[in-house]
């Protein structure tokens, strides 16, 4: 079989194994750039070995690539080839990664400064809704621009009078993720409400948030792109004592498995960083959307159910979304 061919074939077991198609598009680049490198020296790809996969390396760092270009390139050619002895193609994986990999300069995340995200949030603030959503999900809940832009209006959830996301992040890994700013907490469950019967809660692809990304940085003055707002993010709870192990639960660290078990296992540390929904404004909301309900079914008069949930709000019950089942 050529190289080709089993590239398609390791991609086709990537897709069954439900990777992303940013992960499905980053392992297609990289294996495609082996082949042609192979094809052009003039190697077999079945007789590569140690002193093949170093000049592969040093190929790729004299154009120029980041180390951690390079190292992503090999980490992918190692677990491609490992793919191969797993189904018996070959008997042995001449990558070794530990040994050829690059020395890769330690960096610290670039994050947005006060007078910066309040430039940023300025023109943010002039954008339709679901893109205002898309962009301070990313800077008050940390959610990566994959992320945002899968969301479905059944992910917004409120527990115990506060605003996660349900997320599904990389290696198709769910969490949830806290909402830390009042103002986006609204904005996210109105934007959850109008767009319930939608199958996408943003209505905008990745490409698309990078490409309005652009334009916000150019508009603002900043150098702002959507992983920096990630970074600032976790900047800013880092900066008010947050415990790093909150922190990186709210980035994606860990899983959570099953719906009906989210209230229960949502650590007590990951929702103290939620913020608190203001009790009147979320009165109002809840108001709006029962106002709504009864113009929909022709006005009719409130049912006595609905009654007894009225009052139930009005004595200071905790609040629940109901179309999630919390």
């Amino acid at each position: 079989m050529s190289l080709t061919a089993l590239i398609q074939e390791y991609l086709q077991e990537l897709t069954a194994r439900g990777v992303s198609e940013h992960t499905l598009l980053s392992y297609r680049n990289a294996l495609t750039r082996f082949a042609r490198w192979c094809k052009g020296q003039g190697h077999s790809w079945r007789d590569v070995g140690g002193q093949e996969i170093r000049a592969y390396r040093n190929a790729l760092v004299a154009e120029n690539l980041r180390p951690t270009t390079v190292n992503q390139y090999l980490t992918i050619l190692h677990a491609f080839y490992g793919y191969l002895v797993e189904t018996g193609v070959l008997k042995g994986n001449p990558v070794a990664t530990r040994l050829v990999k690059v020395r890769q300069p330690q960096r610290q995340p670039r994050y947005l400064k006060p007078n910066e995200v309040q430039a940023v949030l300025e023109v943010i603030d002039a954008l339709p809704l679901a893109e205002q959503v898309a962009f301070r999900l990313m800077l008050y809940a940390g959610l990566r621009v994959g992320e945002v832009a899968r969301l479905e209006p059944a992910d917004v959830m409120t527990i115990r009078g506060r605003v996660v996301i349900r997320v599904l992040g990389k290696g198709n890994k769910e969490r949830l993720a806290p909402i830390v700013d009042a103002k986006t907490a609204l904005q996210v469950q109105n934007l959850a409400f109008q767009r319930a019967q939608e199958s996408s809660l943003i209505g905008r692809t990745v490409q698309q948030l990078k490409d309005k990304a652009k334009q916000i940085a150019k508009r603002s003055g900043v150098r702002f792109h959507c992983h920096r707002a990630r970074h600032t993010f976790a900047t800013n709870l880092l900066a008010q004592g947050v415990p790093l192990d909150a922190i990186q639960e709210s980035l994606g660290h860990s899983s959570i498995t099953t719906t009906q078990r989210y209230a229960k296992t949502l650590p007590e540390s990951v929702l103290k960083i939620a913020v608190a929904l203001d009790d009147s404004a979320a009165c109002e909301r809840h108001e709006a959307e029962r106002s709504a309900t009864k113009r929909n079914k022709g006005g009719e008069h409130a049912t006595p159910s609905q009654k007894n949930e009225t009052a139930s709000r009005k004595n200071g019950t905790e609040k629940r979304i109901t179309r999630n089942g919390i």
